[in-house]
């Protein structure tokens, strides 16, 4: 379901509404910006803006940190890092760190 409504100009989302999208579409960029009705790239931005890392910034030692925190669920690991499962999955390949 949309936060806001449907293609609502990117500078009138504020940045809790945003930052809820995230939260709700489990901090998926194309999810978010579908449900919010907005391009990605406003997503990204927002992102930065907020704070809220992409997995593509993750170091190896933040994934074996959230390991030792939550274990080997993905999606627990996704949730605690606040990035997408997607992306953490690919980031984890790149960076050869085996997965569950």
């Amino acid at each position: 379901p949309s936060v806001i409504a449907p293609g609502a100009l990117t500078d009138e989302i504020d940045d809790a509404t945003v930052a809820a999208a995230l939260e709700a579409t489990e901090y998926e960029p194309q999810r978010t910006a579908r449900a919010l009705g907005q391009p990605v790239g406003a997503i990204f931005r927002s992102m930065e803006r907020l704070e809220i890392r992409r997995a593509d910034t993750l170091s190896l030692e933040e994934i074996d940190a959230a390991r030792a925190a939550v274990g080997d669920d993905p999606v627990a690991l996704a949730r605690h890092l606040r990035v997408s499962r997607h992306g953490l999955a690919e980031r984890r390949t790149t960076l050869k760190e085996p997965g569950p």
